[in-house]
C-alpha cells in the first residue's frame, strides 16, 4: 500500500512543476522573440538599399546592395597598368560609393578565369580543373549584362557571349546555387578566413559582403541565402579582402588586379592607376 503523500509535499510537487512550466514558458517566448527579431532584421536586410553594417552569428560584415538600373558597377582592371589598385585608388572613380576586390587572381595579377571590363574581355572563363578554393566546383560567374542586369552562374552553366556582358569575374566557389548550399561546405569546418562574396537577389538587387572576422564558408553562404534571399552567391576572395565607403578609409591597403566600383551618376571606367 503507497505510503499517504502529505498536504506539503503535494504543494511543494505542484510548485516544482509550476516553476518548471513557467521556465518552459519563458523559454518558448525567449525563442519566439529571437526568431521575429532575427526575421525582422532579415526583412529589412532584404529590402534596404545601399551601406550594410550587421553581426550574425556573431560575426560582423560589411557591404552594399546595388540597384544594377540605377548605379553603374564596373571592375576597374590593372590591366592597361601592371600596378594593382588599391581600394583608395578604386575610389577616386568619379561618384564612387563603395568598392571592393573582384574574383582570384594570379601572382602576376593575371585573371584566373573569366574578366571583362567595359565589355571587353580580357581572360578567357576557365573551365578546367585543379587545386584550391578557385576549383572548388562548381565555382562561378558574376556578371552583368548589356541589359543592366545581374546574375550569378555557375561556371559549366556560363554560356553568355562577351558582347552581352558588360562585367564578369570568375571566382570559386559557389556559395549557393538554385537556393541550395554548395555540397561542399561543412557546418563545422575548422578553416576560419576573412572572406568576400557576391549575391543576387530574387529582385535584381546585388548584395556584396566582406566579413570582418574570419568565418567559414558555410556561415558567408548561410548569410548570402538566410539573410538576404540569394538565391546564387559567389565567394569572391578571401584573406586579403576588404571594402571601402565613400569619405572614409578603406578596411585594408591591400593591392588587387581587379576591383568592383559601384558609382552614381557615371560609368566607372575599366582601368585604373595602382594608387
Amino acid at each position: 500500500m503507497p505510503e499517504p503523500t502529505s498536504p506539503r509535499s503535494s504543494r511543494s510537487l505542484r510548485d516544482r512543476r509550476g516553476l518548471l512550466g513557467g521556465l518552459l514558458a519563458c523559454a518558448v517566448m525567449a525563442l519566439a522573440a529571437w526568431f521575429v527579431l532575427e526575421h525582422r532584421r532579415y526583412e529589412h536586410a532584404r529590402a534596404s538599399l545601399g551601406r550594410l553594417e550587421l553581426r550574425d552569428a556573431g560575426k560582423s560584415y560589411v557591404g552594399y546592395i546595388a540597384d544594377p538600373e540605377e548605379e553603374s558597377i564596373a571592375l576597374v582592371s590593372s590591366a592597361s597598368k601592371g600596378a594593382p589598385i588599391s581600394l583608395e585608388g578604386a575610389m577616386k572613380t568619379p561618384h564612387a560609393i563603395f568598392a571592393t576586390n573582384a574574383g582570384i587572381f594570379s601572382r602576376s595579377n593575371d585573371p584566373v578565369g573569366l574578366a571583362i571590363a567595359d565589355g571587353r574581355e580580357l581572360h578567357p572563363i576557365e573551365r578546367a580543373s585543379g587545386d584550391g578554393n578557385f576549383y572548388l566546383e562548381p565555382n562561378g560567374v558574376f556578371a552583368i549584362t548589356d541589359e543592366e542586369r545581374a546574375r550569378v552562374i555557375p561556371s559549366d552553366r556560363y554560356a553568355l557571349s562577351t558582347a552581352q556582358v558588360k562585367l564578369a569575374t570568375q571566382s570559386g566557389p559557389m556559395l549557393v546555387i538554385d537556393g541550395a548550399l554548395h555540397p561542399a561546405l561543412r557546418e563545422d569546418s575548422p578553416n576560419l578566413r576573412i572572406r568576400s562574396g557576391v549575391g543576387v537577389r530574387r529582385d535584381g538587387k546585388i548584395v556584396f559582403l566582406v566579413s570582418k572576422d574570419p568565418v567559414r564558408f558555410w556561415e558567408l553562404a548561410t548569410l548570402f541565402r538566410d539573410g538576404f534571399g540569394c538565391e546564387n552567391a559567389l565567394y569572391l576572395d578571401g584573406t586579403i579582402s576588404g571594402a571601402a565607403f565613400a569619405g572614409e578609409e578603406p578596411t585594408t591597403q591591400n593591392g588587387f588586379a581587379a576591383v568592383i566600383v559601384v558609382a552614381r551618376g557615371a560609368t566607372a571606367s575599366g582601368d585604373a592607376d595602382g594608387s
